[in-house]
């Protein structure tokens, strides 16, 4: 979820992992949901975001 730089690319997120992690750590895809899922509390739902990202792959 991207708030303050709406012209931010994957390929700027995909450089700046490069230049800060090892290799194997460089994520393949990089996806900018409008929103993330959350609970009846509010919090992110980490289990809905992962089910989320495996649908779109």
């Amino acid at each position: 979820v991207i708030r303050s730089d709406p012209t931010l690319s994957e390929k700027d997120v995909m450089r700046h992992c490069a230049r800060h992690l090892e290799d194997f750590m460089v994520p393949k895809i990089i996806e900018f949901p409008l929103e993330l899922p959350k609970t009846d509390t509010g919090k992110v739902s980490r289990r809905l975001a992962a089910e989320m990202m495996e649908v779109a792959q």
